[in-house]
């Protein structure tokens, strides 16, 4: 069995929530639209899956400023792909939420793969 997928799974779970809870509160109470929303809060996610993974996922040292520039390259890159993916389905579901987990969906094997291989290594 493959724990370290799994142990990505988890810190995703918590990346996601901190994301999610920030999109909401972006998109209900700060009146963003669902690309700054996704934004925001995959910001945050990131950064918490960043110390999370490097600490718990893959056990590398996450004060390594060469790996985490990496990181946040990749996370753009992502950032990219998942606040276009919210924005886009958004137009067709008019649902931040609905369109929100289906972007997570498409970008957890392909963030998974891509940290693994070129972040932590």
């Amino acid at each position: 069995m493959n724990y370290q997928i799994i142990k990505f799974g988890v810190v995703g779970l918590v990346n996601n929530l901190v994301n999610f809870l920030i999109v909401i509160f972006a998109s209900y109470k700060l009146s963003l639209d669902s690309f700054r929303s996704a934004s925001l809060g995959f910001i945050a996610g990131a950064l918490v899956s960043y110390l999370l993974n490097a600490i718990f996922t893959f056990k590398r040292n996450p004060k390594s400023s060469r790996r985490f520039l990496y990181f946040i390259l990749l996370q753009i890159t992502i950032l990219l792909i998942f606040s276009s993916s919210v924005y886009i389905l958004n137009i067709f579901t008019n649902n931040i939420v609905l369109s929100w987990l289906f972007a997570v969906m498409l970008i957890f094997m392909m963030n998974y793969q891509m940290q693994k291989i070129f972040i932590f290594k």
